[in-house]
């Protein structure tokens, strides 16, 4: 026994004693172990060899000493020390120690304690025990589940899970806006690489642009919004052919008239243009818009216009071109996607957000399915999924084996040192019983 044992079992008993909180039989049994441990401790390393030495040097010991006190004492000694000892090599040596006290006193036998040699295999049949006698894992997993239950029946959570998914969302709405834009994008582009094609160019214009432009009505539509169009324009028309008009007067006149007339060109080419009576020529010209005949000419050459795009697009020629289109549409539309993307999500995000008509939706639609779902899994394979992850025998295997024993050790004297207390004291008293027994059949005659 080390001194550094000996002063912690002697402090650890001190601290309860000055326990006021600590129960009144734990302190009797701190009390009688401070008296018992030193008189055992003398009685085996001081009065023993002591007499031993004087009766080899022939010093005469009072015979009551030797064969009435001594005998009890070192009886209630070994009763003592042996449940000491037995008590301590339930744990120590800690580790492996080949010159600690305990592997001494067994000639090297005893190395290392009992519950950590063994802390492996205890920790493995402890749990096995917890698990099949003590804390069930099918009737955990029916608890948890059935308190998941609860909680999702409970409005209060129902609210409360409301009130922080909007929190949640509305403080998140940015990196909600950077996350779906990207993947939209991506989405849209990816649509866009599929469906816009060249073949898909040119079969949309052979089956559906040209047929429709084609057609009588598409042509007589095209054609009146044309001429709507040119007259709506007619006075900037008309300014138009009135310039055009001067310019052909003063060239005319200026490669007629010989030089020495030049300086009338001007005034001849302005003149020319004021005689001219432009509102009949504008009214003229809107008659002549109007009539069936400008119509039909518009509508024909459309078709005629129809006809040679459709064997434009039909040539080997026209590849080319609609792969450029193609090309610059696509990316035009990107643009313009990612655009209205960027522009507009966040403000949509935010809109959605802040509608009661979308929490209403959510506490209506959502929240039962989900709380359905929820049930649903729980008492199907959640149930399973549960005591799985519970696995409790190997959870507690594995804490037993991260345990420091010593830490343990501890730990198990703090709550029974008044058991440990009380085997070691009724020890001291068996062992002086017995001692004293063993005086009396001597006395006797």
């Amino acid at each position: 026994m080390t001194i550094s044992t000996r002063k912690s079992f002697i402090s650890e008993r001190v601290a309860i004693l000055r326990d006021g909180e600590a129960p009144r039989e734990k302190r009797i049994f701190a009390a009688l172990e401070l008296v018992c441990f030193p008189v055992s401790v003398v009685s085996i390393a001081l009065f023993l060899p002591g007499t031993i030495f004087l009766s080899l040097l022939s010093v005469s010991i009072p015979e009551w000493w030797m064969f009435k006190v001594l005998p009890v004492f070192l009886a209630a000694a070994v009763g003592y020390l042996t449940n000491f000892i037995a008590i301590e090599m339930l744990f120590k040596p800690f580790k492996r120690e080949p010159f600690h006290p305990l592997t001494l006193l067994t000639f090297g036998i005893w190395k290392q304690g009992l519950v950590p040699k063994n802390k492996n295999l205890i920790g493995i049949e402890m749990g096995r025990e917890i698990e099949n006698r003590l804390l069930n894992p099918e009737e955990i997993a029916d608890e948890l589940c059935e308190m998941a239950a609860e909680l999702l029946q409970d409005e209060r959570t129902l609210t409360e899970l409301r009130k922080t998914l909007q929190t949640f969302a509305t403080e998140k709405h940015e990196l909600v806006s950077q996350f779906l834009i990207p993947k939209i994008e991506r989405a849209i582009d990816d649509v866009l690489g599929e469906e816009i094609t060249s073949d898909n160019v040119r079969q949309f214009c052979e089956e559906t642009l040209l047929p429709y432009l084609s057609s009588e009505e598409a042509r007589e539509l095209l054609s009146s919004n044309i001429v709507q169009g040119i007259q709506r324009q007619s006075p900037q028309l008309l300014n138009m052919l009135k310039s055009a008009a001067r310019n052909y007067a003063y060239d005319f006149l200026s490669s007629r008239l010989p030089f020495f007339m030049q300086n009338l060109v001007e005034p001849l080419a302005s003149g020319f243009v004021a005689f001219i009576d432009w509102e009949s020529v504008q009214a003229e010209l809107s008659r002549q818009l109007s009539s069936e005949k400008t119509r039909t000419m518009i509508s024909d050459e459309l078709l005629r216009l129809v006809e040679r795009l459709q064997n434009w697009i039909r040539s080997p020629e026209s590849a080319e071109r609609l792969e450029s289109f193609r090309v610059e549409f696509r990316t035009k539309i990107s643009l313009f996607v990612e655009k209205c993307l960027r522009e507009n999500v966040p403000i949509w995000i935010e809109e959605v957000l802040n509608s009661e008509d979308m929490w209403r939706w959510f506490d209506s639609e959502v929240l039962p399915e989900a709380k359905k779902m929820v049930e649903s899994f729980l008492h199907g394979v959640g149930k399973d999924q549960i005591q799985e992850k519970l696995n409790l025998s190997e959870r507690v295997a594995q804490a037993v084996e991260k345990q420091d024993v010593e830490e343990f050790y501890h730990m198990i004297n703090k709550i029974a040192a008044q058991h440990f207390s009380a085997i070691q004291v009724l020890g001291f008293l068996l062992g002086g019983l017995v001692g004293l027994l063993q005086l009396a059949l001597r006395l006797t005659p």
